[in-house]
């Protein structure tokens, strides 16, 4: 019984923001039906004695300065020139619902009613009661419809995520079957051996959460990966990758394949056959004379002229991003062209630590 009565409340709850919602016109006039009982038992308790057609005055005279306040005044309080306007317009209404109002009541002398201070009291009483009254059903659609927007983008993301789960696959299963095949590729090809074991820690890398924590050895780590698979599949891999340093790699934090996308932009784009002019990628990490340890990067390589066209340049503006972000602006990243040949530099600044960076 109590469970019935549990759901019959939200049965009723979920009526209420459907009709404010879908139907405000109708939620509005019902509420304001209520409200006129209101305003019929206080003015019983005015002085004069006013009788039952003095509040239905009030009250169908106060349903377009109400829909006026809901649907107009309201809505555009967010926009200033648009605020002025409703603002003209709801004066205008004010003066003529008075004027309606008093001749409707049968008062001749406008000056005697509304110049007394009881009279122009009483006349801005009302005029509050129905702004209140206004206000408060205009909120609550509001809110109505907020509450909607949230659970329709949850809705969504639910359904995104569902979709998901549904049509991926467990990283754990990918990296079992490449442990697979590598073991049964040992037994035809070391080679092929080392480049699916290759493959899986690359896989690796893309599947890890981006705020555990990256260190400059795992980075290094995957360039030798990717230089390793480019030069794989291709006879002659041209691309030099030089790499400096005084102090321990393990304790200096990095963004994750910040430089393995420059790498993978010079594997991409990059001429890799011409022994004479091979692409080049120098990292240099050295402690100053002030203490203050700091990453160099630079990388040189000729534009391949049929790939040139494929690049969109993303990658690029996304490692400057993620450089200002978290190296809070102090960091360096930019990069040029001059003819056929394409060079970056990037300096990351690690100030004085000694068993980690920010």
């Amino acid at each position: 019984m109590k469970k019935n009565w549990i759901f019959s409340q939200f049965r009723i709850i979920n009526c209420v923001f459907i009709q404010t919602i879908e139907k405000p016109i109708t939620f509005l006039m019902g509420f304001y039906g209520t409200f006129f009982l209101f305003d019929l038992i206080m003015s019983t308790f005015l002085p004069g004695g006013f009788s039952v057609y003095f509040p239905l005055v009030h009250f169908f005279l106060g349903a377009p300065f109400v829909l006026f306040l809901f649907f107009r005044f309201f809505p555009a309080c967010s926009n200033k020139r648009e605020l002025s306007y409703r603002s003209l317009q709801l004066i205008d209404l004010v003066v003529l619902l008075t004027l309606a109002k008093h001749l409707l009541l049968g008062y001749g002398d406008f000056h005697q009613i509304l110049g007394g201070p009881i009279g122009m009291l009483y006349e801005t009483l009302r005029l509050l009661e129905f702004t209140f009254f206004a206000f408060m059903c205009w909120s609550f659609r509001q809110f109505a419809a907020g509450m909607k927007k949230i659970f329709l983008v949850k809705s969504n993301l639910y359904k995104t995520q569902v979709s998901h789960d549904h049509i991926s696959l467990s990283p754990h299963l990918l990296f079992n079957a490449l442990n697979n095949i590598a073991g049964q590729s040992a037994l035809f090809s070391d080679e092929l051996f080392h480049q699916v074991g290759a493959l899986s820690a690359l896989l690796q890398q893309s599947f890890k959460d981006p705020e555990d924590p990256h260190f400059l050895s795992d980075e290094i780590r995957i360039l030798h990966v990717l230089l390793f698979l480019a030069g794989s599949n291709k006879k002659n891999c041209c691309v030099l990758l030089k790499v400096e340093h005084d102090v321990p790699l393990e304790s200096l934090r990095i963004p994750r394949l910040t430089l393995g996308t420059l790498l993978e932009n010079i594997l991409k784009y990059g001429v890799l056959d011409d022994p004479a002019n091979p692409a080049e990628m120098t990292i240099s990490v050295r402690r100053e004379s002030s203490g203050n340890i700091q990453l160099t990067c630079t990388t040189y390589n000729l534009i391949h002229p049929v790939k040139a066209g494929l690049s969109s340049q993303h990658g690029l503006t996304t490692l400057e991003n993620l450089v200002n972000y978290n190296f809070h602006y102090q960091g360096i990243f930019e990069w040029g062209q001059y003819l056929n040949e394409f060079s970056t530099l990037m300096i990351l600044p690690y100030g004085k630590i000694e068993t980690g960076a920010s």
